[in-house]
């Protein structure tokens, strides 16, 4: 059986394995606010007035 971390790195391996885990296995809540947090990155931001305005800035 090939080593799948050659240089020692099993620590990076198996986080890496658990939060994949975990976001297929995660409850609804925990999934939503992953999902929460990756739009809010990924939006830009935009002004008071331009949401008072309805225009994304």
């Amino acid at each position: 059986m090939d080593d799948p971390c050659p240089d020692g790195s099993w620590q990076r391996y198996l986080d890496e394995f658990v939060f994949r885990f975990n976001r297929r296995n995660g409850g609804a809540i925990s999934h939503g606010f992953a999902r929460l947090i990756q739009h809010a990155v990924k939006t830009p931001p935009t002004t008071y007035r331009g949401m008072v305005r309805g225009v994304a800035a």
